[in-house]
């Protein structure tokens, strides 16, 4: 654990006498200096977990494919945006382009900006050498305002959310406060929630609805965004399961998963998003929503065995190396079932690529 990190958290809670889960834990993934997302190494086999991208070129590849699909179905050849929403070290983006680019090059052609959300300075300096021209936020506001195709692969779960305990007919917010050996630990505190349409109704006692207010403001922003101005959303993310009823909160260090309250700082912490509460946001907005569909069901629609069949003909040394990269974007008890993918598109698309 990051003492400097452990010491700013206490001093927090001891002012407040508890803090949130959401503003516990951003502060140990987001602080500028001490912060999870200010470490050196984070993403692969040398960090704490390793995304889909890393994993192989093929899984941009298909992203790819799916974006110039969706683009040609709609005849488009006005400029547009290509955004990532917590790009990482870029990968994704770079495998996507690379790929339109030798698919369409006109199409390529009409990539008006390259815009990234992300909050890491050491990602900024990345992605500043790789994509030269890109324009980078950390505010969803800044999103551009014109037709825009968004990508957000493992973004939303790394956005922390507060958790709700529904006790004796009531209620309560899990909080992190301190015990007596000043060691971190969870107390519930009673909480009005008044009329909010994302909370479950007639839910069992001991139900943990995971919510916040961050979460449904930047939904909303970018589904007001996709339908003011064009365009579509690619979700690719862990995805909480209805059979999850006590929340979905875990930490990962070293790709094992931890105790939450262990190696802050040093660990990732996730929430798995609902994907129910994002489409809820999506139907507001009069956006059309796709899935989910899981990672596995996706990719294989889109092509990933055809992709690898060929890229083991022309590079027979690797099959072995390639064919466990395939597996493990696609087996059940790797990826392919722990991933689910939904689309929000401004409106009705004529053909579900990828979709049943």
């Amino acid at each position: 654990m990051s003492e400097e990190i452990k010491k700013i958290l206490k001093k927090k809670i001891k002012k407040k006498n508890y803090l949130s889960l959401e503003e516990f834990f951003s502060i140990a993934l987001y602080e500028k200096k001490q912060g999870y997302y200010a470490s050196q190494e984070v993403i692969g086999k040398k960090g704490d977990f390793i995304t889909a991208p890393e994993i192989s070129q093929v899984f941009g590849e298909m992203i790819a494919n799916w974006i110039i699909l969706n683009l040609r179905l709609l005849n488009f050849s006005n400029y547009f945006s290509l955004s990532e929403l917590g790009p990482g070290r870029g990968t994704l983006m770079n495998d996507i382009l690379r790929t339109i680019r030798l698919a369409d090059k006109n199409l390529h052609d009409n990539i008006k900006n390259i815009c990234f959300l992300e909050r890491s300075a050491k990602f900024k300096l990345l992605l500043k050498e790789k994509f030269v021209n890109c324009k980078i936020f950390k505010n969803i506001n800044l999103l551009p305002k014109n037709y825009n195709v968004i990508i957000a692969n493992e973004f939303f779960d790394a956005i922390p959310l507060n958790q709700y305990v529904f006790k004796d007919n009531n209620w309560f917010e899990r909080m992190i406060s301190l015990d007596s050996g000043e060691n971190f630990c969870f107390k519930l505190v009673k909480k009005h929630i008044g009329s909010n349409i994302f909370f479950p109704i007639n839910v069992e006692e001991g139900r943990v609805f995971e919510y916040s207010n961050d979460f449904i403001k930047l939904n909303d922003v970018i589904c007001k965004n996709i339908k003011k101005y064009g365009g579509f959303l690619l979700i690719i993310d862990y995805a909480k399961e209805n059979t999850e009823k006590s929340g979905t909160l875990f930490s990962i260090k070293e790709h094992k998963y931890k105790n939450p309250f262990d190696d802050l700082g040093t660990s990732d912490i996730s929430f798995k998003p609902n994907f129910e509460v994002i489409k809820k946001i999506a139907e507001i907005n009069n956006c059309f929503v796709l899935g989910p569909s899981t990672q596995s069901e996706f990719l294989k629609r889109m092509g990933i065995n055809e992709r690898f069949k060929i890229l083991i003909k022309h590079n027979p040394k690797k099959e072995l190396s390639l064919l466990k990269q395939k597996e493990r974007l696609i087996l059940s008890k790797e990826m392919g079932e722990k991933f689910k993918i939904i689309a929000i598109f401004s409106k009705t698309p004529e053909i579900k690529y990828g979709f049943k």
